[in-house]
């Protein structure tokens, strides 16, 4: 687009068009599976052939000369090949938790590690065959290269994917059109609301980068290969280092503080990339690459983070303690970080051509320092309960709720909806013993939620 002159901000717009696609299209598309007019392995090759196709087509509009022709068919393509995306997504949530019931989570490590492969080869890739030839030619070679093999994958997967064992589609939620758009129901569970911004400032932060990464770096020159490299830093970095941050939150049963330090490397991240506007220093690829690492560093913290805090979280107040919901999880953080990424995307154009990378980052700062504030709030607010249901700080209230094993209890089990399980109070009075911060394949929860949200056990010293 910068042969064609075409700011930044419509850059951006192309990129949101994506987005909003997959925001729109992926609860749409939940509701048409549960209502089983389609199964996941269909809505699975529609997905990846209409992404390959639309990569393909998109190749051949280096070759539109007119900008306006080329924005215009660049919004209408990226959409379209949003709509394919919400269906690859959609479609492989389904298969895995499916094929995978009692190792669900295993599963989608797998799969986002390769989705982190992706992100750290395609950027050196792209940069080489961008190199390879000049415009038009280049950018054709680059999007048909990629797509081409996109496509290849879609006929592979046609003729290897196998169906579903068995008739398990009782087990995914199913309420007709509107069980694709219950998953916001789950914001009228404590907590979740807070992790859900943190989870949108999150992907606001990936976004900002989207469109306007690219204008920052060409001012240093560089050659593609290497930009392609500095690209995949925040995005291999986070699909590295999350798998750890994971094993360390249930380690540390910290997860609230966690997030607050994910926000807070996001936030330095974001002082380095640019520098920011206040910093009394310039632009350099070093620094750069310093920030995205870091920045990548926090994406990690708060993607592992905030997954496991709002699946705890919705056990807890009440919902079936089975695939249904984490099915309903991972689709609200997935639709959560579309919209993040769309208001991130949208946003950095204009805010970069209006005024510049350095300035505009400020809208990814204030939402960092809006996710720590309003954790420490969470977190303080939690210790005044705490410490009103114990006066004597001996004693604590403990509150049991009845379901069975996290993804691995019945197979037929319904889902119970969002009201909060009838409270026991006991006191207690043995020596406290803190548990695993992921949901224990046991059936009592019972405990009290420390100053981070997580379970600790019910039993305390008197």
């Amino acid at each position: 687009m910068k042969e064609l002159d075409v700011s930044v901000g419509l850059t951006g717009t192309v990129f949101a068009a994506f987005e909003l696609a997959c925001f729109i299209f992926m609860p749409l598309l939940q509701a048409k599976m549960h209502q089983c007019s389609i199964s996941p392995q269909t809505l699975f090759h529609l997905g990846i052939f209409t992404t390959s196709t639309t990569g393909i087509l998109f190749a051949f509009l280096g070759y539109v000369n007119d900008w306006s022709y080329f924005f215009g068919f660049s919004i209408l393509i990226r959409f379209i090949e949003g709509i394919g995306q919400a269906a690859f997504i959609t479609a492989s949530f389904a298969i895995i938790a499916l094929e995978f019931p009692t190792a669900v989570s295993s599963a989608f490590v797998t799969l986002e590690t390769f989705f982190g492969l992706g992100l750290i080869f395609g950027g050196p890739i792209g940069g080489a065959l961008w190199d390879a030839y000049l415009t038009p030619a280049r950018f054709t070679l680059v999007y048909g290269v990629l797509s081409g093999c996109s496509f290849i994958v879609a006929i592979i997967g046609v003729l290897f994917l196998p169906q579903c064992r068995g008739d398990h589609t009782h087990e995914l939620p199913r309420n007709g059109f509107t069980s694709g758009f219950k998953v916001f129901s789950l914001l009228k569970v404590p907590s979740v609301p807070l992790i859900g911004f943190a989870v949108l400032s999150t992907a606001v932060s990936i976004g900002y980068l989207y469109s306007t990464l690219s204008p920052h770096l060409a001012e240093f020159g560089l050659h593609p290969v290497f930009l392609g490299g500095i690209f995949l830093l925040n995005g291999g970095t986070a699909t590295l280092t999350a798998p750890l941050f994971s094993k360390l939150i249930d380690l540390t049963h910290m997860s609230k503080l966690m997030m607050i330090f994910g926000s807070l490397l996001i936030f330095i991240g974001f002082l380095l990339i640019g520098p920011a506007s206040f910093i009394p220093l310039e632009s350099s690829p070093w620094l750069t690459s310093i920030g995205l690492f870091v920045q990548g560093l926090g994406v990690g913290a708060l993607c592992a983070s905030t997954f496991k805090l709002m699946l705890y979280q919705a056990v807890k107040f009440g919902c079936a303690d089975n695939i249904k919901t984490y099915w309903l999880v991972s689709s609200l953080w997935t639709l959560l970080f579309c919209l993040g990424t769309l208001i991130g995307t949208i946003s950095s154009g204009f805010l970069y051509d209006y005024v510049g990378f350095r300035s505009g980052s400020w809208i990814v700062l204030d939402f960092q320092i809006l996710v720590v504030v309003f954790t420490l709030g969470s977190i303080a607010s939690t210790e005044i309960i705490k410490s009103q249901s114990s006066p004597k700080h001996s004693l604590y209230t403990a509150i049991d709720t009845e379901s069975e094993p996290l993804l691995g209890g019945s197979r037929n089990s319904e889902f119970s909806g969002f009201q909060q399980s009838k409270p026991r109070i006991r006191v207690l009075s043995e020596p406290s013993l803190i548990l695993e911060s992921k949901i224990s394949p046991r059936k009592n929860y019972g405990g009290i939620e420390d100053n981070n949200g997580d379970m600790v056990d019910e039993r305390q010293s008197t």
